[in-house]
C-alpha cells in the first residue's frame, strides 16, 4: 500500500470496535466496499470544475438554457422536485433528470429545444433524446473528471490490492499485469483453507480441479457510492469489479440497501452462495461516519475510516495498509 500520507495526518484517528473484531477475527475478506467522494478524490473542488465546465459548455449549446437556470436555480429546482417526490430523493441522477425535463419545457427555452431536437434529424427526436439525455451525459461527464483531486495514496492503494490482494483471503484470481508476480500462489487446497471452501464460478477460476497452483487471490473490490460519479469514466474503472450508487440500491448508504445490493451483486457475479459471501466477510472503507461507517457496522460490514473529514485534503492509508496485516473493524 502507498505509505505518502499529506500533512496532518497523525491526527486521523480510529478506535478498534472489540465487538465487532471479535466477530470477525477469523473471518477472511473477501470483498472490499470503497465509498468514492470524499474517500478516493475530494469532491467539492470536483463539483466546482464540473459546474464550470458544464455551464461553459451549456451556454454555447443551450444558451437560454443556461441564462434562466444558472446552477442556484437548477438546484432550487432540483430540491423542489425532491419534495414533492421523495420517493426518489435519494438519487441525484434522477433528480438531474426530472429537472431537466421540467426546464425543457419552460416557454422561454422553446425555441432552442425545438432547433435541438430538428437537429437530431430522427423520427424518434423528443425532448428526451435531444436535450434531456446530451445534457445529463455532459453533465456526468464533467462530474467523473477527478484527476488532479485524488487523495495522495488511494490510487495506489487501490491497484495494490487488486494486484496483489489480501493475505487469507480473497475469491477473484489476480488477471492483467502483474498477475503472479507478487503475492500468495495457493494450491486448491490451500485455496480452500483460506477462504473457507469457497465455491461456484470464483473457485473453479481460482483452483484447478487436480489442485494445480493457482494464480495470487484478491478479494471483490467495490465502489459504493451516494454520489453520481460514473466510476468507469473517472480512470479508475478498472480498478473495481462493482459500482453501486444510490439510484441502483434504491437509497443512500443510510438506509442501509447499498450494503444489501453489493452483496447480491457480487454473489450473483462470482456464484457464491449467502454462506460463501456475507456481510461478514466484507470491508467498507469510507471518510463519513453517519453515511459510511455507522450503517456499514449496522449491516455487518468491517469499516475502515481511512479520512479525517475536519481536515481539508487529508488522508490516513495506514489504515487501509492495516487491512494487510492485522484486519479489525474500526469506529468513531
Amino acid at each position: 500500500m502507498a505509505t505518502l500520507f499529506m500533512a496532518g495526518v497523525k491526527k486521523a484517528k480510529a478506535w478498534v470496535n472489540k465487538e465487532a473484531l471479535a466477530n470477525h477475527a477469523r473471518v477472511p475478506i473477501r470483498l472490499v466496499a470503497v465509498d468514492l467522494d470524499d474517500t478516493v478524490w475530494a469532491t467539492w473542488p470536483v463539483l466546482d470544475r464540473c459546474q464550470e465546465r458544464y455551464y461553459t459548455w451549456l451556454a454555447e449549446t443551450f444558451p437560454s438554457m443556461a441564462k434562466h437556470y444558472p446552477r442556484d436555480t437548477f438546484y432550487a429546482l432540483c430540491m423542489k422536485i425532491a419534495e414533492k417526490c421523495p420517493e426518489h430523493s435519494h438519487c441525484l441522477s434522477t433528480l438531474r433528470r426530472e429537472a431537466l425535463r421540467v426546464a425543457s419545457r419552460d416557454p422561454r427555452v422553446e425555441e432552442e429545444v425545438q432547433t435541438a431536437i430538428e437537429a437530431l434529424g430522427k423520427e424518434e427526436a423528443s425532448i428526451e433524446t435531444a436535450v434531456v439525455q446530451p445534457l445529463f451525459d455532459r453533465f456526468i461527464k464533467e462530474r467523473s473528471t477527478v484527476d488532479g483531486h485524488l487523495f495522495v495514496g488511494a490510487k495506489e492503494a487501490l491497484v495494490k490490492l487488486r494486484v496483489e490482494g489480501l493475505p487469507g483471503g480473497g475469491v477473484v484470481p489476480v488477471v492483467g499485469e502483474g498477475a503472479g508476480a507478487s503475492g500468495v500462489k495457493m494450491a486448491g487446497g490451500a485455496f480452500a483453507a483460506a477462504t473457507g471452501q469457497a465455491g461456484g464460478a470464483a473457485a473453479k477460476a481460482a483452483a484447478g480441479e487436480e489442485g494445480e497452483e493457482c494464480r495470487p487471490l484478491r478479494p471483490i473490490v467495490v465502489a459504493l457510492t451516494d454520489g453520481n460519479a460514473d466510476v468507469k469514466q473517472t480512470g479508475l474503472g478498472g480498478l473495481f469489479d462493482l459500482a453501486v450508487n444510490p439510484e441502483l440500491a434504491g437509497g443512500k448508504k443510510a438506509s442501509g440497501k447499498p450494503f444489501e445490493h453489493v452483496l447480491a451483486l457480487a454473489r450473483a457475479k462470482f456464484g457464491l452462495s449467502e454462506e460463501q459471501l456475507s456481510a461478514a466477510h466484507c470491508v467498507h472503507v469510507g471518510d463519513s461516519v453517519a453515511s459510511d461507517i455507522s450503517p456499514g457496522l449496522a449491516a455487518g460490514f468491517r469499516c475502515v475510516r481511512p479520512f479525517d473529514s475536519r481536515m481539508t485534503n487529508t488522508t490516513d492509508y495506514s489504515l487501509f495498509v492495516s487491512l494487510q496485516n492485522r484486519p479489525r473493524a474500526y469506529r468513531i
